[in-house]
């Protein structure tokens, strides 16, 4: 019986357990919500995936979207997830709020993963059609040749052609695939996040523009990603409802406030204790 001898000295010829798993290191850095999605999900190899996931959840949670190349995605599919993100107008409520940023993420591992399916038969037929284009190309160009040498040589007998591409014809072939593929893929599938983000932002900056309009934002510290709304649940769509619905009250009272001298941070927590937990 044989027994398989594990070490971590790599310069013993030993198998080296640590190299083995080196790759899928990265992997710790994921959140449990997101460990799933990332490890399941078909497009690339799993540690360009999970680097560009952790990579961009880091720059999210800042608001802002990676300075630096993400290597996983194809420059085009890139570009479409970055521009829906900007037209999306989720980034200010994105800092500091995993929650959003969490949720947001499974969204657009999705929505990629629809994406690559699209791609995937698109590439596929690319590829076949640029191979099958290439080999007959070439067959002709054998042809003419085996012609001109039998008419020197005074054969007539024909010689089978067996025509093949090259690695490098081949790999020539595999990259203008891809990005024919990507950009056939984008032109019938936008990458557009669930409808439930539209109505998300639409909700929470309604919210914000109230408490701008009732000079609360400073008075307060509120910030975007933070405070009331974190204990409301940013992703609870019937609560947040219910909370816009009861601030036309608090337009109507925070107007006296100081003219009585009150304090607008000490009446708007007492508002929301009455009116909203209540």
């Amino acid at each position: 019986m044989h027994e398989l001898e594990i070490s971590s000295n790599s310069d013993n010829g030993l198998f080296n357990l640590n190299e083995l798993n080196k790759p899928y290191q990265i992997l710790d850095k994921l959140p449990e919500c997101l460990f799933s999605p990332v490890i399941t999900h078909q497009l690339g190899m799993i540690e360009q995936r999970a680097t560009a996931v952790i990579t961009l959840r880091n720059n999210l949670l800042m608001g802002q979207l990676p300075d630096s190349e993400i290597n996983w995605l194809p420059a085009q599919a890139k570009t479409s997830l970055y521009k829906e993100l900007l037209n999306s107008n989720i980034l200010p409520f994105c800092r500091d709020n995993p929650e959003v940023v969490d949720a947001l993420l499974i969204d657009i591992l999705k929505v990629l993963a629809h994406a690559h399916q699209s791609y995937i038969k698109n590439y596929t037929l690319c590829f076949n059609s640029s191979q099958q284009e290439q080999l007959a190309s070439l067959k002709i160009e054998l042809e003419l040749a085996e012609s001109r040498r039998q008419k020197k040589s005074n054969k007539t007998k024909k010689q089978s052609i067996n025509v093949a591409l090259s690695p490098e014809e081949l790999a020539e072939i595999k990259a203008s695939s891809e990005i024919a593929a990507w950009k056939a893929t984008l032109n019938e599938y936008s990458l557009t996040l669930p409808a439930i983000w539209k109505e998300r932002s639409d909700l929470w900056w309604q919210l914000f523009d109230v408490f701008s309009d009732l000079q609360l934002v400073a008075s307060i510290g509120f910030d975007l990603s933070k405070g009331f709304l974190q204990s409301h649940g940013w992703l609870n769509m019937v609560k947040l409802r219910e909370l816009l619905g009861k601030l036309p009250q608090l337009r109507i009272s925070v107007g006296p406030i100081s003219h009585f001298g009150l304090n607008r941070s000490l009446f708007f927590t007492l508002f929301f204790i009455v009116n909203i937990y209540t």
